[in-house]
């Protein structure tokens, strides 16, 4: 892969999908926060592997994201964590 793509997106070949209460501007940034997942899932396929990151209750006191993973062979792996700041809470549930 070129160095530009993969400072594109830090996950390497593996997809994100953003879903509901993030928008588009912050992608870089919420892949930056996941970059780490990449050597977690190296050994499977990139297209097999279904990622996907998404907001509840934006700008309340807890927000809350569910980080779901769908692996070839395995039942998908759902991940979630609260918290005031969205960068801990994503950096929450990928954790988990």
């Amino acid at each position: 892969m070129p160095k530009s793509d993969k400072q594109q997106n830090p996950l390497g070949e593996y997809v994100l999908h953003m879903g509901v209460g993030f928008v588009a501007k912050e992608r870089p940034h919420v892949l930056e926060v996941l970059s780490t997942l990449g050597q977690h899932l190296r050994r499977w396929n990139p297209n097999d592997v279904s990622l996907e990151v998404s907001l509840q209750d934006r700008g309340r006191k807890e927000q809350r994201v569910t980080l779901r993973t769908t692996l070839p062979g395995l039942t998908p792996l759902v991940a979630v964590a609260d918290d005031t700041d969205v960068t801990r809470a994503i950096l929450g549930a990928k954790h988990e």
